[in-house]
């Protein structure tokens, strides 16, 4: 995950709507995979990425990585032009 560039989407089943949702999925899958939605705002891309979440790794929550919510982390709105996209295709 790239620190303020990657934004958490959801599951196959799941959106995030809230943290709540995510913390949730991370809780359920304690020691599994999960496939998690990950936007990148410098690519302007959706990949998937598969996360293990470990409340015994050793550090602070279950995923090694700080999660924000709020105005401030908000997925930025996008810098390519859609309509030209769209006229290429």
């Amino acid at each position: 995950l790239v620190p303020y560039k990657d934004f958490l989407l959801g599951t196959t089943e799941v959106m995030f709507r809230d943290l709540d949702e995510l913390v949730e999925i991370v809780n359920l899958f304690d020691g599994r995979k999960v496939q998690i939605y990950v936007y990148n705002s410098d690519s302007e891309t959706i990949r998937e990425v598969t996360l293990v979440p470990d409340s015994k790794w050793g550090g602070h929550g279950c995923i090694g990585a700080d999660i924000r919510t709020g105005i401030l982390h908000r997925i930025p709105p996008p810098r390519k032009n859609v309509a030209a996209l769209n006229h290429t295709q």
